[in-house]
């Protein structure tokens, strides 16, 4: 695949053992089988779903674990199977889905290598000073942040935190797809959708491995 040459190009072969994609897709089935895979329901009936979750092997190019679960097993509760796969060298990427101070606390006890995307409102603080970080603020001034911070309340698990401003017209569409979000309980925050004008990395990986630009390129 044009992925898989563009990685081996790039030199990540030397640095990485594996470059580890996870993420899941929805499946439709028959009606029938409802009763035991049970999906969303429209116009009031019930419909029968699954969820696949993939690890892809992006250096190697090849798929190195599939899970079939249930439509309700949502990314987050899926998040440490990635402990069953992963080990030292490997380079782990994933979407916002996949959002776990725990896990990436034991990712990092495991010497595991990440780039993964911030949730929206998670406790920041300096990594140096312990100071707590008010990253629109920073973003208001500078217009992109890169340092080293502490991420939770209690948890205060320590990674690299990178953010880069988006064009007008992608920052556009994601603020277009928050305002028609099918769950109608959500009621996002004015500083919910001006951050959303940012692309918010966190990674192990420190400005000598990847510069800002390539932790969004990777």
């Amino acid at each position: 695949s044009s992925v898989h040459r563009q990685a081996t190009q790039s030199g990540l072969k030397k640095r990485y053992r594996r470059i580890l994609l996870q993420d899941s897709t929805t499946l439709a089935l028959p009606i029938g089988l409802r009763w035991c895979y049970p999906g969303n329901a429209t116009n009031g009936e019930r419909k029968s779903q699954l969820k696949l979750q993939v690890i892809y092997d992006v250096l190697n190019n090849c798929f190195v674990y599939f899970e079939i679960t249930p439509f309700t097993a949502n990314d987050q509760s899926k998040s440490k199977s990635i402990l069953h796969v992963a080990g030292s060298r490997d380079l782990v990427i994933r979407d916002l889905g996949y959002f776990s101070l725990d896990c990436f606390d034991l990712m990092k006890q495991e010497h595991i290598h990440y780039i993964s995307r911030l949730r929206y409102g998670v406790k920041l603080k300096d990594a140096q000073t312990g100071k707590d970080i008010c990253l629109l603020q920073q973003l208001r001034t500078q217009q992109r942040f890169d340092r080293w911070v502490c991420i939770g309340e209690k948890q205060q698990v320590k990674m690299r935190l990178v953010a880069l401003p988006l064009p007008e017209e992608q920052a556009g569409r994601r603020r277009h797809k928050a305002r028609h979000d099918r769950d109608k309980r959500v009621h996002h925050s004015k500083e919910y959708y001006e951050q959303l004008g940012y692309s918010l990395y966190i990674t192990t990986e420190s400005d000598k491995q990847f510069r800002a630009e390539q932790i969004a390129k990777v």
